[in-house]
């Protein structure tokens, strides 16, 4: 009888087990109608985050409009992916809804060969805007490690600022600015899923603001504020007195020691797209150097 060694044998591909979550996004702000867009799958290792594919379907039920409904769809996901990397699990078990219409599903257990396939094959089963043969098409899909980014503190503090100056300037005006700013929150943690998060809302003018930064993920950060100046605008329309919605971003310059002058062309580079989705979307993309600038632009448009 042939004696066997234990790695002659072949080895069985090793399980992987990892929580795993719905992402939600309701097209219609106040509807309870949703559409799950992705599915995120989380363990001590790492993250994967699988994105509905087949977002174009939303033309057949939303014509023209559509167009709108896929940008705040994979900017949604643009954001969970950063806000896992930042947080980690917390991301799932405590969201942050930052941007207006998403909402993450309870957490369930998950286990396949990878965290990409437990994505997959969720994703697969319960979303109606994913291509599963054209997923298993991309034969390698990303898996994020987690890592520890103090993202937050640096992206809202300039409001506070600008709240700092104006106020100093012009007593009454910082009324306008949100709850949140005035009161030094860092967290914008809300109940509400629905609900449109505004930095500044006076007389003449609607305003959002971001920090960019060499960094995608600020980008990112911005482009999901702009989305909430849409939305904001949208609930504006056919109402007496409309006002300008802009979305008011301090940037480095070409002279800072920080940066290099690759860095500073990819900050430049940013700033040309997000003028143009601006642009398309028909808000206002406003970059400025500094708090002063945007401080006396704040105090200039309100005192038309």
């Amino acid at each position: 009888m042939p004696n066997f060694k234990p790695e002659q044998f072949p080895s069985l591909k090793r399980s992987v087990q990892a929580k795993w979550a719905p992402i939600y996004l309701s097209p219609v702000l106040g509807s309870p109608e949703r559409f799950v867009i992705g599915v995120v799958a989380m363990n001590d290792s790492g993250f994967y985050v699988e994105r509905a594919n087949a977002l174009r379907r939303f033309e057949c039920l939303y014509g023209t409009a559509a167009e709108t409904v896929v940008f705040a769809a994979e900017l949604a996901l643009d954001e969970m992916e950063t806000d896992c990397a930042n947080r980690g699990m917390e991301a799932l078990n405590d969201p942050l809804p930052g941007f207006s219409g998403v909402s993450v599903g309870e957490l369930a257990d998950g286990e396949s060969h990878s965290l990409a396939d437990v994505a997959q094959t969720w994703l697969a089963s319960i979303s109606s805007v994913y291509d599963a043969d054209s997923a298993r098409l991309n034969k390698s899909p990303t898996v994020h490690t987690l890592v520890d980014i103090d993202a937050v503190g640096t992206v809202e503090r300039l409001p506070s600022l600008v709240l700092d100056y104006v106020k100093t300037r012009r007593v009454g005006l910082e009324k306008f600015f949100s709850e949140d700013i005035r009161t030094g929150r860092k967290s914008r943690r809300r109940s509400n899923y629905h609900a449109v998060v505004i930095d500044f809302s006076g007389s003449h003018l609607v305003a959002n603001f971001g920090t960019l930064r060499p960094r995608a993920a600020s980008a990112d950060a911005i482009k999901i504020r702009m989305w909430n100046l849409i939305a904001n605008r949208e609930m504006e329309k056919g109402t007496i007195g409309t006002r300008v919605h802009e979305m008011i971003v301090q940037h480095p310059t070409a002279v800072d020691p920080q940066i290099s002058e690759h860095q500073f062309n990819a900050i430049q580079e940013a700033i040309e797209g997000l003028t143009e989705q601006a642009k398309n979307e028909g808000v206002k993309f406003n970059p400025m150097s500094n708090v002063d600038q945007i401080g006396k632009h704040i105090l200039d448009v309100e005192a038309a």
